[in-house]
């Protein structure tokens, strides 16, 4: 029984068969690695748009009973599908996730429209799709192609075509005879949306900036670019052989001084030069560095900037244009800094900032050319671990010193330190030389490391097979220090060249992606923190350093930078009133809010039977007994939840036998679980043993909170709250929701999903995909569902499978099917917009239109970035509420720095603890529900106070939040297992046969 009048009815139970519709019966399970993945529908109201009066306004082409995803409604006879079938080309078994069908195609018996305003875009879905039906039949070749070159599987590129549904931008004046939007032969209908030539595109219109909320004055770190009067550049294909991409940009600039020395030009570092005059195309050869190179300038096009001049007006972004400003404003800090991809790096003075684990701190600034009102340059801090110029048996010191200890490193290393320390030096370039020859100086890409110099066998040219050891010490003159090391495997990898470590250093200043250590995040995010003040005084310190203005290339353009921050209106918009138990309302303040004792969560639920246990770390320490028993106490007189006396305490040491032998079948509500800080195995180990075996609850504590706890006694009953917060959501419980619930969230199903990806340059693992759904009507309660997918792939592949899962638990516990759709997606670059709206709201529709073909309900799909690097600052600190003087929590910006033709704005939701808040950016792509900006603002704003896990406002919205945990929760799933990269849903499927916890408790993950 719970303590609180649960609201409706919350009892969360597994679907069963009785629950699908009759179109839904006839697909296999989706969660099975056999599920069939069935054609697609094409969607959509015909529209078209037209410009008057300089404002965008929309009219129909079709009347108002036409489909909302297909203009033909009724799905073909199994006689029809299955003539189709009979008409297939060659078998294909592979899995596949959807069909879209040839748009210039009308079916059998249907007749053509001849509207001179329109075509008609239909096609049908079969009910179920044969394994020997080509599951490219009716596609483009190029669709074809794609299909075939991934083994029947759908291959994540931009498609030709934009999905019905989604409407076309209009073209403009210079690139289409009429600015009707009319549609043309091939292409789907419209709506409220216009295209780019080339992209499939989302909703574009002029949105109306928000009103709601209290005015501020801020600033940004935008700073306007003068474009002069250049109308036009010309742009060139460069090809340097052989290819050395670390020294392009010495080659081309000796090239060019070589060959057309009186021309300045913008270089990209790579294949793309820009020039204000126009250059003969030249192939040639230089030297550089003692060797010589290759060099082809061939023309390739000439790039218009005239766009760029009004882009209040332009509603098509004018991509090449803006890099051409980029790479142009590049030269100058390209000259004598560090350059990573967009960012530039000061050498370091004598001591620079130690990150510990071999890495050290750069300190620089970004840069990027962006569109708003107007172009602009986006100037910020930027910061970068780089590996240590020092020894790689320092390197090791570094790692595994402690400070009681020296490492001895005549000892090697163990199978821990092996791989901790190999995942270091992969790919990282180090010099090599025997001591007192020069001439074997060489420079090689570290492959990884091998067994130690005394074990680590090769075979000579003339088949006589020797250790590395041997080999040193007999054909160079050099014994080897430390023979029980790891050797050094470099070069290319069809060769066996192993080094000794001793002998080897690591070059300096290298700027390449590593995943951090706990040590090396932990110590950059101490170091690099600042105020707002001493942000912008680097801010404004690096542009004096990159001369931008003073650079000959910049000047032959004839582009200027201000060196004043943008300013601009902002709004404080007010944070919603919270509910809890008994009609008690909490209303927050810079971020967060307090509970009273008044404050009781709104539904709470008794726990009657819990234990709590405690694990050994790798060597063999674990938490003293009598301190596990004084925590549980504690515990157990926390006034959040009701708890009896603790069941069996115990230390662990195998943590996968204790589940399955000493837990399972105790029906225990939940086990707190002490783990050790430092070791990456417990916690996957824990999870997975509780969750994926033996299907019970656990909240992991670490060893350091837990000795906070019992050693404070003033901070110790408010972590074990905090704690608390999160046990009731895995148990079911509602912590609090907003007292007045926006109306769009009335019978709606709030979505949020997340691709997390392996880390940089890890090409073994795959990509996890987790999309988050709530299931009551408070949107306060959430379940979610997680798939894997190839190594970086962004777009989420079994998107219809899983939205149609989600809809059924909706239906569940709601009695209903949600009237409107708002998903959050976290995750996705500018550039991938149009792939969101082509394949994952395609997907969503498509999984409505499965459930019941008059299900049609209105989606809102909003992309969320938190990685950019536009920052707000208040112009009157006064107005700042904290000692960093951030914008206050709340802050919401939607012009000027934003783009004239979206609904997009900028927002900071959050109070910050440290450091500058970066606000969340939010771009709307499609909005069936017709929300106004306040609306969305508003929206957004509410959603970030409803994550579950503390009681503040958040940094983005909590169905994102909660998507991103989910796919943290999948990650710790596949940890160390082995995985069938040939077939992922086959590994999917292996690791979830035993798996039901979600049906009892679909918030575990929280």
């Amino acid at each position: 029984m719970g303590k609180g009048k649960k609201p409706g009815n919350r009892k969360f139970r597994p679907l069963e068969e009785g629950d699908l519709t009759p179109a839904a019966q006839q697909e296999t399970s989706p969660s099975s690695s056999t599920t069939t993945r069935q054609q697609k529908p094409d969607q959509g109201k015909k529209r078209t748009e037209i410009f008057e009066h300089g404002n965008l306004t929309r009219r129909s082409a079709q009347g108002e009973g036409q489909s909302w995803f297909s203009t033909r409604q009724e799905i073909p006879s199994q006689q029809e599908t299955a003539s189709r079938q009979e008409t297939a080309s060659s078998s294909v078994t592979s899995q596949f996730k959807k069909i879209d069908l040839d748009e210039g195609k009308t079916n059998a018996g249907e007749e053509k429209q001849s509207n001179k305003d329109h075509k008609q875009y239909s096609s049908t879905i079969p009910q179920k799709m044969s394994e020997t039906q080509q599951p490219w039949q009716g596609q483009k070749p190029s669709d074809q192609e794609a299909w075939r070159s991934q083994g029947g599987k759908k291959k994540d590129v931009q498609k030709k075509k934009t999905p019905s549904g989604i409407s076309k931008e209009l073209q403009p004046q210079s690139q289409t005879k009429k600015q009707t939007g009319i549609s043309v032969k091939n292409q789907p209908p419209s709506e409220n949306k216009y295209v780019e030539p080339g992209e499939a595109k989302y909703q574009l219109l002029i949105p109306k900036p928000g009103r709601l909320g209290k005015r501020i004055r801020v600033e940004t770190n935008y700073f306007k670019i003068d474009l002069g009067n250049l109308q036009t550049v010309y742009h060139y294909d460069v090809k340097i052989t052989p290819e050395h991409k670390r020294i392009f940009r010495n080659v081309m600039e000796k090239f060019g001084l070589e060959n057309f020395p009186s021309i300045p030009f913008a270089y990209d570092n790579k294949y793309n030069l820009y020039t204000v005059k126009k250059l003969k195309d030249i192939v040639g050869e230089t030297a550089f560095e003692e060797r010589q190179y290759n060099v082809q300038v061939k023309f390739a096009r000439v790039v218009d900037l005239a766009p760029l001049h009004d882009l209040a007006k332009s509603q098509i972004t004018p991509r090449e244009a803006l890099q051409v400003v980029d790479i142009v404003l590049r030269s100058s800090p390209s000259v004598s800094l560090l350059r990573a991809g967009r960012s530039f790096f000061f050498t370091p003075g004598a001591d620079p900032v130690n990150l510990e684990d071999g890495m050290e701190l750069r300190n620089g600034f970004y840069q990027s050319a962006v569109r708003g009102q107007c172009i602009y340059l986006n100037v910020d801090v930027a910061h970068k671990a780089v590996p240590k110029n020092m020894k790689l048996t320092e390197a090791i010191s570094d790692f595994f010193d402690n400070r009681f200890k020296k490492f001895d490193l005549t000892k090697g290393l163990d199978d821990t330190k092996f791989q901790k320390f190999n995942a270091f030096v992969e790919r990282i370039r180090i010099s090599y030389q025997l001591p007192n020859k020069p001439s074997s100086k060489r420079s090689y890409t570290i492959n990884g490391l091998k067994r130690p110099a005394k074990y680590q066998r090769f075979r000579l040219d003339n088949g006589k097979e020797l250790t590395v050891e041997n080999y040193f010490k007999n054909e160079k003159g050099y014994v080897i220090r430390y023979p029980n090391l790891p050797t050094v495997w470099v070069g290319n990898r069809d060769r066996c060249i192993y080094l000794p470590l001793e002998l080897c250093i690591i070059e300096k200043d290298q700027m390449i992606k590593k995943e951090l250590t706990p040590a090396n995040t932990r110590n950059m995010i101490m170091k690099t923190a600042t105020g707002t003040r001493e942000r912008k005084e680097k801010i404004k310190a690096s542009i004096a350093k990159a001369q931008f203005n003073d650079h000959p290339v910049v000047q032959n353009f004839g582009f200027n930078v201000n060196d004043e921050f943008m300013q601009l209106d902002g709004r404080i918009l007010q944070p919603p009133m919270l509910l809890y138990k008994n009609n008690n309302t909490a209303t927050p303040e810079r971020g967060q809010w307090f509970k009273s004792k008044n404050h009781q969560f709104q539904y709470s639920v008794d726990i009657k039977n819990w234990t709590i246990i405690a694990c050994t770390d790798e060597r063999g320490n674990s938490f003293d007994v009598s301190e596990l028993r004084r925590l549980a106490n504690m515990i157990q007189k926390t006034r959040e939840l009701n708890l009896p006396a603790p069941g069996h305490i115990e230390i662990v040491g195998n943590i996968k036998t204790f589940f399955l032998e000493t837990i399972k079948g105790q029906n225990y509500d939940i086990i707190f679980v002490v783990v050790p800080d430092q070791s990456t195995e417990c916690y996957p180990l824990v999870k997975k043993a509780a969750e994926l075996y033996t299907n019970c609850l656990t909240q992991c504590i670490k060893f350091k909170t837990a000795n906070a706890i019992l050693r404070d006694s003033r901070t110790g009953p408010q972590t074990i709250a905090n704690i608390m917060l999160k046990v009731n959501m895995k148990l079911n419980g509602i912590n609090h929701t907003l007292k007045q619930l926006p109306k769009v969230l009335e019978n709606c199903m709030v979505m949020g999903a997340d691709v997390t990806h392996p880390a940089p340059g890890s090409k073994i693992k795959p990509s996890v995909a987790a999309v988050t759904a709530s299931y009551d009507s408070q949107a306060s309660q959430y379940t979610f569902r997680w798939r894997l997918q190839g190594p970086r792939v962004e777009m989420i592949q079994d998107m219809e499978a899983i939205v149609r899962e989600l809809l059924l638990e909706c239906r569940q516990n709601t009695k209903t099917l949600p009237k409107t759709i708002i998903y959050f997606r976290d995750g996705v670059s500018d550039g991938e917009y149009d792939k969101v709206v082509e394949n994952e709201v395609q997907d969503i529709k498509a999984a409505c239109f499965r459930l019941d073909q008059n299900y049609r309900p209105k989606i809102t799909c909003i992309v969320v970035q938190k990685r950019h690097h536009t920052r707000l600052f208040p112009v009157n600190e006064g107005d700042s509420e904290d000692k960093n003087f951030n914008v206050p929590a709340g802050t919401c910006v939607d012009t000027e720095i934003t783009h004239p033709y979206m609904q997009e704005y900028y927002l900071v939701s959050h109070a910050s603890i440290k450091g500058v808040a970066r606000p969340t950016k939010y771009t709307t792509l499609v909005d069936d529900n017709k929300l106004s900006n306040d609306d969305l603002e508003q929206l957004t704003y509410y959603l970030c106070h409803l994550y579950s896990r503390c009681n503040r406002s958040v940094s983005y919205p909590a169905p994102t939040y909660n998507a991103h945990l989910a796919a943290a929760r999948a990650k710790v799933y596949i940890h160390n297992e082995e995985l069938n990269f040939d077939n992922l849903d086959h590994s999917y499927a292996g690791l979830m046969k035993t798996f039901t916890i979600r049906q009892t408790n679909p918030m575990y993950f929280i």
